[in-house]
């Protein structure tokens, strides 16, 4: 048998193991407490026993206090047998897309090198290019240089003596450059004065002679005795363009002096003549060079 107060403080639950009387105290309070740790009062107390189809009165004594712990008693049944299998449930809704990923590192670059790729078609033909300016062979050059004494005078210089010429040059264009070194002797008679000139000349064959450039023109103090002097000299540099077309032709210096002078004392010392072809027209070993 089992007992145990209720949530009131005048209550009794009793358990004779075939059912539940609750008894109800009449008199003083017979426990105190909180209901979850109820402490028995020692005393004797008129009870009322009560149930669902009778009330009888009843003693309840106490002979002692003490502490009330409530007691949860529970008998676990048979394990039942398995239920059977339930039905499958709807399908659920599609999820909602997730969140796009942060974009990876970059990848390393490739070691390999990729195939080359096709050939693209051939472009159009350019634009014809502006002509080049003209080549620059090889001029062939033709010289004449000799050291001779040749008395100058007073005649005209296409008549004098002391030319030094080429001849016979092959037709075409040429520069042609002539030096003259000139030297005079002792002026007996006292302190003179000369100017002696030169220039270049052309014979083109059978045509008349004519003049190549401009004339060079020096003035040159004689040398006196007295004076300790025994020459002078002076050099003269003439050139011009002459163009001939035959092949039986004629280029030469030409000198004159003008002046009070001795005509026995004043001679030529070194000539020289060079013609330069403008535009090659045959080989250097065609060369023909004139005699003074």
């Amino acid at each position: 048998m089992s007992a145990y107060p209720t949530g009131s403080l005048h209550s009794l639950v009793m358990n004779s193991g075939g059912g539940y009387d609750t008894i109800n105290e009449t008199g003083p309070q017979f426990w105190s407490g909180s209901a979850a740790a109820p402490t028995f009062v020692p005393g004797t107390y008129q009870m009322l026993d009560t149930d669902y189809s009778y009330s009888n009165s009843a003693t309840l004594t106490i002979a002692s206090a003490g502490t009330i712990y409530w007691s949860v008693m529970a008998q676990s049944g048979a394990v039942g047998s398995q239920g059977p299998q339930g039905l499958q449930g709807i399908e659920g809704l599609p999820g909602m897309t997730g969140l796009t990923g942060p974009v990876g590192p970059a990848g390393a670059a490739s070691i390999v090198p990729g195939p080359a790729g096709p050939s693209g078609p051939t472009g159009p033909a350019g634009p014809t290019g502006s002509t080049g300016p003209a080549g620059t062979g090889v001029p062939n050059v033709y010289v004449n240089s000799t050291y001779t004494r040749v008395p100058i005078n007073g005649s005209a210089g296409i008549a004098s003596p002391g030319v030094i010429q080429l001849n016979n040059l092959p037709a075409g264009s040429y520069l042609v450059t002539g030096n003259v070194n000139l030297s005079y002797g002792i002026e007996p008679d006292g302190h003179s004065f000369v100017n002696p000139w030169c220039t270049l000349y052309a014979y083109d064959g059978g045509a008349s002679i004519f003049n190549v450039g401009q004339p060079a023109l020096t003035t040159m103090v004689l040398p006196y005795t007295a004076d300790h002097q025994s020459v002078a000299s002076a050099s003269l540099v003439v050139s011009g363009w002459a163009t001939l077309t035959s092949s039986t032709n004629l280029v030469y210096i030409g000198c004159s002096i003008n002046g009070p002078w001795n005509p026995t004392t004043h001679t030529t010392l070194t000539q020289t003549i060079t013609a330069m072809q403008a535009a090659v027209t045959r080989s250097v070993s065609s060369a023909v060079n004139g005699t003074d």
